[in-house]
């Protein structure tokens, strides 16, 4: 069993990194407005590649993109029968797992520069108290997002942890009925009435 947590890391971008963070927003929620309204003009999920994409993002992110468009529409527009037809405006950019590193202090994410993809390193500040963030990003990594709120950048890593389940345990349920005794149940389907006396003592 696991269970699938948000690492949330504060970056320390330079003026000319969040340029870039920036523009990079802005083309990644572009793209996926379009492929949405591509979508749903055309009542099918799409099936462009990167080179259909025309934006300047590396191959990599504009196929994150493409992905994140396609589970837009099919969670939001196709399970509404095209009543709601989103459209993004808060700037954000994702990554997936295999296209961005780190160490103790930075991160290191694909951005177009000159017009050729480069890896470029972000200050971050990624030991906390405790060390907290940091063993959690010892476990399997998921996509990253950056946003933007109140001048301040957050990365967002989503990492999936096991979980140890507990045996040996008994779990109670209760019915606390107005007309009638309570009623218990157990997770061996054991069920016990309980009158008016037991409820009130316990």
């Amino acid at each position: 069993m696991s269970q699938t947590v948000t690492v949330k890391v504060k970056l320390l971008p330079t003026s000319e990194q969040i340029k870039m963070l920036k523009r990079s927003g802005q083309e990644y929620i572009q793209v996926i407005n379009a492929l949405v309204a591509e979508m749903v003009e055309e009542m099918k999920s799409t099936k462009k590649t990167t080179k259909d994409v025309f934006a300047n993002l590396p191959s990599a992110v504009k196929n994150q993109a493409i992905k994140d468009a396609k589970s837009v529409f099919s969670t939001k527009v196709k399970k509404s029968k095209y009543k709601i037809i989103p459209s993004l405006k808060k700037p954000v950019c994702v990554w997936n797992n295999q296209n961005y590193s780190f160490d103790f202090t930075h991160i290191s994410l694909p951005f177009m520069v000159d017009g050729k993809s480069k890896r470029i390193k972000i200050r971050a500040l990624l030991i906390d108290k405790g060390n907290r963030n940091f063993n959690l990003l010892t476990h399997k990594l998921g996509t990253l997002r950056i946003t933007e709120k109140s001048d301040k950048w957050i990365a967002q890593i989503s990492v999936t942890i096991p979980t140890i389940e507990r045996t040996g345990m008994k779990i109670l349920g209760v019915d606390l009925g107005l007309k009638i005794p309570a009623v218990a149940v157990t997770d061996d389907d054991k069920v016990r009435f309980l009158e008016m006396d037991e409820r009130t003592s316990t």
